[in-house]
């Protein structure tokens, strides 16, 4: 499906990124895993195999960083042709007026700045090759409210604002630019969420927490030929929380 493209994925040491690495590697792709977890983006590496993936230390906030990552992509192989902008980080039981100043600045810093430093440093090399895609992990915090996570919810919103806009401005070049929201899945940072419920809105109806390796699946179609019209769109990978929640308010009203 991928054979021989060549990608970047950000977070990639763990959780959703750690399965996309594995699922672009199996789907053909060499990948460039970045993250600022050595131990756990190295350990990603060996069991990929040195052939197939590297990893580099970077974080995301920083633009020397992006673009090293970027350049080592392109320098060692010629070309990018996807990018997984998947590193993100959340908070817990904090409403707008009890979170601190550091911590929404970091919150906007990763989930926002660090996707669009991403953006811009490959953008160029895509659109010279002839083309590529990207794919923006959002949140289905992006569009419902999380309660206790008000910093997260407006930078995923942001970061679906940004997907658009990036779709409509490169969509001419041959630079395809979606969007994945996932509902709780089970990683790392959803450990505190209460065992099988997506948030305090309750379940989706699968009744249990996605997988990784199920959003990682829709990063990678959207990265191929097969996914070559879709440009702009977010593609839902909740179980259904969302159409829960829509389901909810409507039971509630009547």
């Amino acid at each position: 499906m991928l054979d021989g493209q060549v990608g970047i994925i950000t977070g990639g040491a763990s959780g959703i990124g750690r399965a996309s690495a594995k699922a672009f590697v199996a789907a053909g792709a060499f990948v460039v895993l970045a993250d600022v977890d050595e131990p756990g983006g190295r350990e990603v590496v060996d069991q990929i195999g040195h052939d197939r993936a590297v990893f580099l230390r970077c974080d995301v906030t920083r633009a020397s960083d992006v673009a090293a990552v970027v350049r080592a992509a392109v320098d060692g192989h010629g070309r990018l042709d996807f990018l997984h902008n998947n590193a993100g980080i959340t908070t817990d039981d904090l409403w707008l007026d009890t979170t601190s100043d550091d911590t929404w600045d970091r919150v906007m810093s990763i989930n926002v700045m660090g996707p669009w430093l991403l953006l811009r440093e490959a953008l160029g090399p895509m659109r010279t090759g002839g083309g590529g895609a990207v794919v923006n992990t959002t949140s289905v915090g992006a569009a419902s409210v999380v309660p206790g996570r008000g910093a997260y919810c407006v930078s995923k919103a942001a970061l679906a604002m940004l997907t658009r806009v990036a779709a409509y401005e490169n969509g001419s070049h041959n630079v395809r630019v979606n969007a994945i929201a996932p509902g709780t899945v089970d990683t790392p940072m959803t450990a505190t969420l209460p065992h099988g419920a997506s948030t305090s809105s309750g379940p989706p109806p699968t009744g249990r927490r996605g997988r990784p390796s199920e959003v990682a699946a829709a990063a990678v179609w959207l990265c191929s030929d097969e996914a070559s019209y879709v440009n702009g769109a977010t593609i839902t990978v909740d179980g259904g929380w969302t159409t829960a929640i829509a389901a909810r308010a409507a039971a509630a009203a009547s």
